[in-house]
């Protein structure tokens, strides 16, 4: 990924956490993906697994929780996620169902392995699976240019926004506040 558009994607973090609950709808709706249900007839809510999905290129099932960013968690998510996965196993083992230890996986929206924070990476050394970007869109689509085309349309709307106009106008608003109470901020 080029660094202008890791730079975008970074920048508007705060965009895509506060729509990540519309984008799992979103996920789930158009790639017709379901609330894990681990083998039963009804979704289970409390497994805290985002979307289960057939991997498009070893064509087994996953258990995915959703995060948008390369660097979107922290260090106390680290467990959290971790605890989830066990949960999912424990589940699966009291349900007499097979789930390996491939099969729960992080999914990041955007970015690229190089891209992700040490909490992701203490989660990978830790023997789960975390997809990055284009390897997360594939696998759950199996359409290799997919996630292009996503960061093409992604560049293309931020580009045609009004969003640009905002933040100039919010810069301009604080130097000026700066510049009038420069004692007060050492200047």
């Amino acid at each position: 990924m080029k660094p202008s558009t890791y730079l975008f994607f970074h920048k508007f973090d705060y965009f895509f956490d506060y729509f990540l609950s519309s984008s799992r709808n979103i996920l789930r709706t158009t790639l017709n993906l379901k609330m894990p249900s681990y083998g039963l007839d009804t979704p289970i809510e409390h497994s805290n697994m985002e979307i289960e999905y057939v991997d498009q290129i070893d064509n087994t099932r996953k258990y995915c929780q959703l995060k948008s960013g390369p660097t979107t968690i922290n260090k106390d998510d680290i467990k959290t996620i971790e605890h989830h996965f066990m949960g999912l196993r424990n589940l699966a083992r009291t349900n007499h169902l097979a789930i390996t230890t491939n099969d729960p996986v992080v999914g990041v929206l955007y970015g690229s392995h190089r891209d992700l924070s040490t909490m992701y990476k203490t989660i990978q050394n830790d023997g789960y699976n975390v997809l990055v970007g284009e390897e997360f869109w594939l696998h759950l689509t199996g359409y290799k240019d997919l996630y292009k085309d996503l960061v093409n349309q992604a560049q293309i709307t931020a580009n045609n926004s009004a969003m640009q106009q905002s933040v100039d106008k919010f810069l301009c608003t604080v130097k000026q506040g700066i510049e009038q109470s420069k004692d007060f901020f050492g200047i």
